[in-house]
């Protein structure tokens, strides 16, 4: 018996490519097409919105009168706490720093156990937010502070400190706290509660509060017992969900990476 042989032609000697070499490559293409864009979204929300994109809130003066309220009871982490009312207080700002409680940043509440002031926001409001000068401006929240620097003597003389505070945010709602959490930098937000001083049952902790956006250095920030916190405007939500989703696209990419890895 004679074989007859059949030549292959070019098409039939090609080798198709596995799938498991073409999931990789598509595994490494998600994985650096998702860290570039949570780079850009990250260079992107850190920025601040133009002054253009300020709500007009933004742009008025904080609302102080005086309170009846008396001194009342909260608990958070099975701490109890005395509050006391100061004054009635609503503040319209930019977020220009923040500080959560629990960043690693963050050394003091965890030793004071301080779990009612779950966060720091610091804002600017009025003159200082309709032009754009608080572009050209560095801001950084600390543990008892908010702190700015200015480029020059011209930035530094159009800037100012009485429209600008650091905000000590105190809550026992899980709500609001949740509602806080999710302001971020460049928001524009709108804080309703009292300028409260408090401490704990045992006496060991107190804390005080400002009553005039005019005083500077220890002291001066104002602690805000929170009945109501609101987000007027997002900064460029789009790239804030971007930065949000990115870091678990990538981790997923990457650990498909490994077990692809292992496979071959």
């Amino acid at each position: 018996m004679t074989e007859k042989f059949v030549p292959h032609s070019p098409a039939r000697r090609r080798k198709s490519r596995p799938p498991q070499e073409m999931l990789r490559r598509a595994a490494k293409l998600l994985f650096l097409v998702s860290l570039i864009l949570f780079v850009l979204a990250r260079i992107l929300t850190f920025r601040l919105p133009n002054p253009e994109n300020i709500v007009q809130e933004v742009k008025t003066n904080p609302v102080q009168i005086e309170t009846e309220n008396e001194p009342f009871i909260a608990e958070a982490k099975g701490i109890e706490y005395t509050i006391e009312p100061m004054a009635e207080y609503e503040i319209s700002g930019l977020i220009v720093s923040q500080l959560t409680n629990g960043d690693f940043l963050d050394y003091f509440h965890d030793d004071w156990k301080d779990y009612l002031n779950t966060k720091d926001i610091c804002v600017i409001w009025g003159e200082n937010a309709q032009t754009d000068n608080y572009q050209e401006m560095k801001f950084r929240t600390k543990s008892w502070t908010c702190e700015y620097w200015y480029p020059n003597r011209e930035v530094g003389s159009r800037f100012k400190p009485n429209q600008f505070s650091n905000n000590h945010l105190l809550t026992s709602s899980s709500r609001i706290n949740q509602e806080i959490k999710k302001a971020k930098r460049g928001d524009q937000i709108r804080i309703s509660g009292f300028l409260a001083r408090y401490s704990h049952s045992n006496g060991e902790f107190k804390r005080g509060t400002s009553l005039t956006r005019e005083d500077r250095g220890n002291g001066a920030c104002e602690v805000i017992w929170v009945t109501n916190f609101e987000i007027l405007a997002k900064n460029k939500p789009e790239w804030q969900l971007v930065n949000q989703i990115t870091p678990w696209i990538m981790g997923l990419s990457f650990l498909g990476l490994i077990f692809l890895q292992k496979r071959r």
